[in-house]
């Protein structure tokens, strides 16, 4: 579908309830819901990325390290912070 298309669709079905204030409610919550996921899906794809709030230094270190599944389970301490 087409943008126009999107927004054509989007706008057909919100005339359908726009005469029901509840329901113009509900969906104007569900549409911010929507939104506040994005954002958070595209932040945490960014964070992931750039690590936000590390030192450079700290940044550079990761994944120079591997642990095996014995040495984590043998480690409560590891399990523990590789768990979180």
């Amino acid at each position: 579908m087409t943008t126009l298309q999107l927004n054509e669709a989007l706008f057909r079905e919100l005339n359908i309830i726009v005469s029901d204030e509840e329901m113009m409610k509900e969906a104007i919550k569900a549409l911010r819901l929507i939104v506040l996921n994005w954002e958070k899906i595209a932040s945490d794809k960014k964070g992931e990325e750039s690590g936000p709030g590390l030192p450079d230094s700290i940044k550079q270190m990761r994944g120079i390290v591997e642990f095996t599944p014995e040495e984590i389970n043998s480690d409560d301490r590891l399990s523990y912070l590789l768990s979180k």
